[in-house]
């Protein structure tokens, strides 16, 4: 008993002068993962992590059936942070069938003819558009703050954007056999995340901003055969909106609505069909006259543009075919990463679904002792404490960490002023090393 209580007594003499005991190995903090909620949702940089990566993912574009929508865009990087930093998150929501704009900024779809739910034989019996997904991005300032530091928008104040994926176009009906009732192809995000300069023959070429690097959404027809703008546009390739045709079998339709601009993040809305047709009688098997209407824009740092309806009068050797079928789909919205920000990549297509988005935070560097600013005494004994984190199923986080000393290891208590530095490697974009470091004073 007399021996317990002594050892008590020396275990408390050396706390009381100070010296710091060397504990068992601690796990980093924990990834967490926001799905959708409809509204905006805080993270809180917990202690000793100075290293974040952030991994996020648009919204799928809509379709008929939860098919036809346009891929959403997944990218991650790493985010240097401050223990107790809050950071903002806006998980965007898939595009929904015949639906209205989805929260992250996904477009409208367009209104369909009035005669689209009168068709019911064949070859009636076409679809509605439907509105593109929103895009996901983690930001500094809240949307809800009244002010944003440096006078700024939230909406500027964005890190890392992933962008929504363009809504499936709508298609009406057309006579038989002229091969024209098919929605016209779906805005998505590239497969292959291109770096700056780009390859133009295998994705978007990367578009470098002041404030970090905008990835366009792949075209409306699903191709690289041209560029989506940073702004989007109506009638541009790419965008969403490009004016709808169809030729077969000696007949052309045109007339075309285009669908609207994207506005800033804002996916655009698909072309408005409810002008279009009927321009005689609604026989079922004979002349439907209903044109599809236009997908909705995806949501993004840039949203893409709306698409446009489907053609609505026909030329040429036609009997009893004053209609036409496909709707344009809409142009899915960029991606962004700001030049705060390490290492940017594509993420796992396993975060990026065919659903609503999502956002993902991983500690990747915490270094708990010492902490940043501490002060210590000269010759106090002081034992580091760091640790490194990786998620497989992200790719987000670093592997082969090394520290300045070891972990549990006594820390260098000259006096003076120090720096502790952790380092490890990536391999998202190439493997190369990557540090975080924090400083400390001893008197």
């Amino acid at each position: 008993m007399r021996l317990r209580i002594v050892l008590a007594a020396g275990i408390a003499a050396l706390a009381l002068a100070g010296v710091a005991m060397a504990g068992a190995p601690k796990a980093i903090a924990p990834k967490v993962q926001f799905s959708y909620t409809g509204g905006e949702q805080s993270y809180v940089v917990p202690p000793g992590v100075v290293l974040l990566g952030v991994g996020v993912a648009g919204g799928h574009g809509g379709g008929n059936g939860g098919q036809g929508g346009g891929n959403a865009g997944g990218v991650g990087a790493l985010l240097p942070v401050k223990p107790g930093q809050h950071l903002f998150a806006e998980v965007g929501a898939a595009g929904v069938y015949n639906g209205a704009a989805t929260f992250g900024g996904g477009g409208a779809a367009g209104a369909p003819p009035p005669v689209l739910a009168m068709c019911t034989g064949s070859p009636c019996g076409g679809v509605y558009a439907s509105s593109g997904g929103g895009a996901s991005d983690v930001r500094t300032c809240s949307i809800s703050a009244s002010r944003c530091p440096g006078g700024v928008s939230s909406a500027a104040t964005r890190l890392i954007v992933g962008g929504g994926g363009g809504g499936q176009g709508g298609s009406g009906s057309a006579p038989t056999g002229s091969g024209c009732a098919q929605p016209v192809g779906t805005g998505a995000n590239a497969n292959t995340f291109q770096y700056p300069p780009g390859n133009p023959g295998a994705g978007p070429v990367p578009i470098v901003t002041a404030a970090g690097v905008v990835y366009p959404g792949r075209s409306t027809n699903d191709t690289y055969s041209a560029v989506t703008p940073a702004s989007g546009g109506s009638n541009v390739a790419g965008a969403g909106g490009a004016v709808a045709s169809c030729s077969a079998n000696n007949v052309t339709w045109s007339d075309s609505v285009a669908g609207s601009n994207a506005v800033g993040p804002a996916g655009g809305t698909g072309g408005n069909a409810s002008s279009l047709g009927p321009m005689g009688i609604c026989t079922p098997g004979v002349n439907c006259e209903d044109a599809g209407s236009g997908g909705g824009g995806g949501g993004g740092y840039f949203g893409g543009g709306g698409g446009a309806t489907g053609p609505d009068k026909a030329t040429g050797a036609c009997v009893e075919c004053n209609d036409a079928g496909s709707g344009q789909g809409g142009g899915a919205g960029s991606s962004f990463v700001s030049h705060r920000m390490m290492d940017p990549f594509d993420v796992s297509p396993t975060l990026v679904g065919t659903g609503n988005g999502t956002v993902v935070m991983v500690p990747a560097i915490e270094i708990d002792k010492p902490a940043k600013g501490a002060v210590y005494r000269s010759g106090q004994v002081v034992h580091a404490r760091w640790e490194c984190g990786f998620d497989s199923i992200t790719s987000l986080g670093i592997s082969n960490c090394t520290g300045s000393v070891a972990d549990g290891g006594k820390l260098n208590t000259k006096p003076g002023k120090h720096r502790f530095t952790v380092s490890g490697t990536v391999s998202s974009n190439g493997t190369h090393t990557v540090k975080a470091s924090v400083t400390y004073t001893v008197r």
